[in-house]
């Protein structure tokens, strides 16, 4: 296991080490990368003037690199003793965050592809490589997952609009040390067990939260009302007149007292109860898993077998203590430090539920509304009243 963790800016033609306190996330849920290095006391004048806002940069660590981006700012305090230095940036990915995206030509609409072409066309004027990691999770199947045609306005993100369509194909979206985006399905990357946690061996500090503030019984989503469209009035006529506006799907965590519920107001293209279905799922694992995180700090940069942590892996956590069962974890955020307290990472791991991606459409098709008058007319025929669920 590598044990130098003596950090490394390159930047400017210069190689610049022994900063005295070092911060660098990296996430599947905080985007894009980024970092903050606090120089120590006597770093060279020629050395401060290669850390220019904006200049493109390398962090790596034992020869291995932790981040590939560029400079956001740069923080000179002058004293009668001293001259601090700070450098915060982020990864190349920091342009797809910021920038309006270059969509003048879709006219507001796009049409049908996969993910990874509309990720390409949207990076392509930055420079960045997509990796393409949606075909890696179990059971070896391959994807490329396709939208459907959806909008897309003017002043919006990149990085916005691939959030968007995504979650519409269930799917990641977050950057890798080179700066690169990465497309991803959650259950580790490439789904293979990353190392162990041990309380008294290489865990320093743990934190288990488990909470239920957030979570709820019953969860009863409704999409909206096909009636209130007026595109969609014939197929509901036809569908016997039913009131759509209440089709109901319901799921339940049983671990939560039952008179705690929730009704979600479905997005506007939730029309199916299928979908609608899978957005209480959504709803109910999500929660669950985020209502029991772990925090934790280790001793070391590296796993066992001498790789940086890694975001969408997988980690064992045995502190019996603690956690009954010795199971597998999902690495949703690794933050590598160094300053007073030595050199150690925190970790936040979640249950793998945790990263199940939210079920949308992005823009209602012939086949929603089909199905929806469909749905419609089977409640109609069961309600001899011919009212909705």
């Amino acid at each position: 296991m590598p044990v130098n963790n003596d950090l490394t800016l390159k930047v400017g033609g210069y190689e610049v080490a022994g900063w005295k306190e070092i911060r660098v996330t990296r996430s599947m849920e905080i985007f894009p990368s980024d970092f903050e290095l606090i120089a120590a006391e006597g770093i060279p004048n020629t050395v401060v003037s290669s850390l220019v806002e904006g200049a493109p940069c390398e962090i790596s660590v034992a020869g291995k690199t932790l981040l590939v981006g560029k400079i956001d700012a740069v923080d000179e305090k002058l004293t009668i003793n001293d001259h601090g230095v700070a450098v915060r940036g982020r990864s190349k990915c920091r342009e797809l965050f910021d920038c309006s995206a270059e969509i003048a030509s879709w006219h507001g609409t796009r049409n049908s592809t996969t993910i990874t072409e509309l990720a390409v066309e949207l990076c392509q004027p930055y420079g960045i490589r997509v990796d393409d990691l949606t075909s890696r999770y179990p059971g070896g199947q391959t994807s490329n997952p396709r939208f459907e045609q959806f909008t897309a306005n003017l002043g919006e993100t990149p990085y916005s609009i691939l959030e968007r369509v995504a979650r519409s194909v269930g799917v990641l979206v977050y950057d890798d040390p080179e700066g690169n985006l990465v497309l991803a399905r959650f259950l580790g990357e490439p789904h293979s067990l990353r190392g162990s946690l041990v309380l008294g061996k290489n865990i320093e500090a743990i934190t288990v939260r488990r909470s239920v503030d957030q979570r709820y019984h019953h969860y009863r989503v409704i999409p909206q009302s096909v009636n209130s469209f007026e595109d969609r009035r014939h197929e509901a006529n036809q569908a016997g007149g039913a009131r759509t506006n209440f089709i109901q799907a319901a799921s339940i965590d049983p671990g939560v007292d039952p008179m705690r519920g929730l009704y979600i107001i479905g997005e506007q293209a939730l029309l199916s109860r299928n979908l609608a279905q899978q957005r209480a799922d959504w709803d109910r694992n999500r929660r669950w898993g985020r209502s029991q995180p772990i925090s934790t700090t280790v001793d070391s940069w590296f796993d066992s077998q001498g790789r940086l942590w890694q975001p969408n892996t997988l980690v064992e956590v045995k502190a019996p203590k603690l956690i009954a069962t010795n199971r597998e974890w999902t690495l949703a955020t690794v933050t590598f430090n160094k300053g007073a307290g030595g050199t150690t990472a925190d970790l936040v791991l979640m249950p793998p539920q945790a990263f199940d991606i939210q079920p949308s459409v992005l823009q209602p098709t012939y086949a929603d509304r089909t199905q929806a008058a469909r749905e419609a007319a089977d409640a109609a025929r069961q309600d001899p009243r011919g009212g909705g669920q």
